[in-house]
């Protein structure tokens, strides 16, 4: 192994010497000149670092990268360099994934994949971690708000090449805090020395473009067109109810309170393991039609713990179902389909909650916070706007009514600083007189600039010198 030695020229007081030489480690490989010469000065910066401390530079790393094991093995006994671990971004995004099984929810794991899935089609997935430079990360940035071209097949046909465009900016951030959150795992495990986007600030995730106020004008042409009793009711819960997405599935019929009028519905987001969490949520009226609706299908005897939807309960992933379902009776119906459908219902319930109830009362029943509910939910709509503009026609007309009783009850008076000169009789200082005698001089005394009446002549305090 390398050894330090006492030298008082190096700066730190101490000499490198490495157990194998130079020359062995420079020319114990077959290659070409140039190749040589690259490997010596790299060899040399890796000498350096190991006098001076300090990470190896970037070109370093990357060509540690490249070099056979043979060369490695011997730079390895020198001291100069680890152990080659060989994280790759394939390793490095399964084994993070692998370790928040236990500690995150599935939504999360879910949306870990799909970043990690970013990673690799960009990098790579034997794109070693190490080699991976803050450039790098600037330009996998650029990389998802930019588009691209795929290869989509479709059954037995020949694939075709589809433009696909650029992830939007809120998606962008999200795919750019898991690529934070996969290299903050390695640089805790010491897989790298310093994660390559700690740099790169990621912005929100709230995207206005895509916030829809669905009115219950519209709520209820959507309700006619929907085919069945279960329908219905599902969706009036996310319209009135606020109920996301999932949340149905765990409802059955024990969870509704009827002398109570509420729902007890079961908020998985924020539970914690062994910790449940139940929001109450009242039951709108029209949401109880409905559900009397269902009820009243239902057969004589059925226990209380019957799901009020099964088909939740059945489907692994109802998600895609469900929404293609709905997008065809919007399409039968003629409605335009309007973006994010179930969670647009949710934000529109919850707008309509905020204009009358207290706003910890509402994100108490919709189980966010307010926020969250400013950041993703709440949308301003054009009620909203009239509403206002009468709001400040009501209140001008209050203000012009207070000033006219004010007016009347308490009539204006000439101020009294009015100059005594300016009242009837008495002329202002300002007027022109035509009249006015011109000045007496006295004999002896000249009327010079600066001379007030002085026989000396002697300038005082109220003269203006400069003045002719």
């Amino acid at each position: 192994m390398a050894r330090l030695l006492p030298n008082r020229r190096q700066k730190n007081g101490w000499r490198y010497e490495p157990s194998i030489s130079k020359k062995r480690l420079y020319f114990s490989f077959t290659c070409g000149r140039d190749v040589a010469e690259e490997n010596v000065r790299m060899i040399d910066k890796l000498i350096d670092r190991a006098i001076y401390g300090g990470d190896p530079p970037g070109e370093v790393r990357r060509w540690l990268q490249q070099i056979d094991d043979r060369l490695h093995d011997q730079l390895q006994n020198a001291g100069l360099v680890r152990t080659r671990q060989g994280h790759t971004v394939k390793t490095l995004t399964e084994a993070c994934i692998q370790a928040k099984q236990g500690s995150v929810r599935t939504r999360t794991i879910t949306s870990l994949k799909q970043g990690a899935e970013s990673l690799l089609r960009f990098f790579g997935p034997d794109r070693d971690i190490s080699t991976i430079t803050e450039g790098d990360a600037d330009d996998f940035q650029s990389f998802l708000l930019s588009p691209r071209t795929v290869n989509r097949k479709r059954g037995k046909a020949e694939p075709i090449e589809v433009v696909v465009p650029g992830l939007s900016k809120a998606t962008t951030n999200r795919r750019i805090r898991h690529a934070k959150t996969f290299f903050r795992y390695a640089e805790r495990k010491k897989f790298i020395q310093k994660s390559p986007f700690a740099s790169i600030v990621a912005g929100g995730s709230s995207n206005g473009a895509n916030k829809f106020y669905v009115s219950p004008e519209l709520a209820n042409r959507v309700l006619e067109s929907l085919p069945t009793a279960s329908w219905r009711l599902l969706f009036s819960l996310y319209r009135w109810g606020g109920l996301r997405f999932m949340e149905p599935k765990y409802l059955t019929w024990e969870s509704v309170v009827e002398d109570q009028g509420i729902i007890c519905v079961f908020d998985e987001k924020r539970s914690k393991k062994g910790r449940p969490v139940v929001r109450r949520v009242p039951i709108d009226p029209r949401v109880e039609r409905y559900l009397l609706e269902v009820w009243e299908q239902l057969p004589e005897g059925t226990p209380s713990d019957t799901p009020i939807f099964p088909d939740f309960r059945r489907l692994k992933n109802p998600n895609p179902i469900f929404r293609k379902q709905l997008q065809a009776c919007l399409k039968r119906a003629g409605i335009a389909e309007w973006p994010r459908l179930f969670h647009n219902l949710r934000g529109s319930a919850e707008s309509d909650m905020m204009k009358t109830d207290p706003v910890h009362v509402v994100c108490e029943i919709i189980g966010n916070t307010p926020r969250v509910a400013h950041e993703h939910y709440l949308s301003v709509t054009e009620d909203d706007y009239t509403a206002l503009r009468e709001s400040m026609i009501r209140r001008a007309s209050q203000d012009d009514q207070q000033r006219e009783t004010t007016e009347k009850s308490h009539p204006r008076k000439f101020s009294r600083t009015v100059s005594r000169r300016r009242q009837e009789g008495v002329k202002s200082t300002t007027e022109h007189d035509t009249n006015k005698k011109p000045r007496e001089t006295k004999p002896g005394v000249s009327v010079d600039v600066g001379n007030c009446g002085r026989p000396d002549g002697r300038k005082t305090l109220s003269s203006r010198p400069g003045r002719t």
